[in-house]
């Protein structure tokens, strides 16, 4: 079995993306009060910033965690789950990553403010 702290990050991340993917769709959407839109993108890149730092995190603690072993199956099928959590990771990165990058590039240079807390630079 998995170490606690690697499955809390894991089921965390997944709650984000999914709470990311929601929001952004409502406020595309549904949301007309440009003022209200801002609010909720700002909440919406915080919460990519989130997952970007918690998959990074998870990277490096599993690059420091030996993994339980594995269920014997078919060859190809280990490969294919192989791939996929590679797949997994690299959408986990990437995605944070362009929405981030998307919304620096932008005319207007309205700040990334992390939940209120922070600005992240622009790169």
């Amino acid at each position: 079995m998995w170490p606690l702290p690697l499955r809390l990050i894991h089921w965390i991340s997944a709650a984000l993306v999914i709470a990311a993917l929601g929001l952004g769709t409502y406020m595309v959407q549904f949301v007309a009060d440009p003022a209200a839109r801002f609010d909720l993108t700002q909440t919406h890149k915080s919460i990519g910033i989130t997952v970007l730092a918690f998959t990074l995190l998870r990277l490096c603690l599993r690059l420091l965690t030996t993994a339980p072993t594995a269920e014997p199956i078919a060859p190809f099928l280990m490969r294919a789950a192989k791939a996929t959590h590679l797949g997994l990771y690299v959408l986990l990165v990437t995605l944070p990553l362009s929405g981030f990058l998307m919304a620096t590039t932008t005319p207007v240079r309205i700040p990334t403010r992390v939940f209120g807390l922070f600005d992240l630079p622009y790169p």
